[in-house]
């Protein structure tokens, strides 16, 4: 049993449209892409058209995700967190 195409694109949309917004990023400035993206895997299984939609949203995101910190500063980060939990429980 198919997946009516209304309901498909709107089960989609609201997907690309949570992980856009879960970092602040304005779905509807890239519903063009969204539509575009729709358009080219309109005969492919929904389960494939889930999958690239998802991989559209991470692409837009990942350039505005910050980058992991170094190691050294995940240390310093993990020893000043620790020492205030310390302070915190001594008062």
């Amino acid at each position: 049993m198919s997946i009516p195409p209304k309901i498909e694109r709107a089960l989609l949309w609201t997907e690309f449209s949570a992980i856009l917004s879960a970092v602040d990023v304005k779905p509807e400035e890239y519903r063009e892409d969204f539509e575009a993206l729709l358009e080219a895997l309109v005969d492919r299984p929904f389960e494939e058209k889930q999958r690239r939609v998802e991989e559209l949203a991470r692409d837009i995101i990942r350039p505005m995700l910050a980058p992991p910190l170094p190691a050294t500063l995940r240390s310093t980060r993990e020893n000043i967190e620790e020492s205030t939990r310390e302070n915190q429980r001594g008062n």
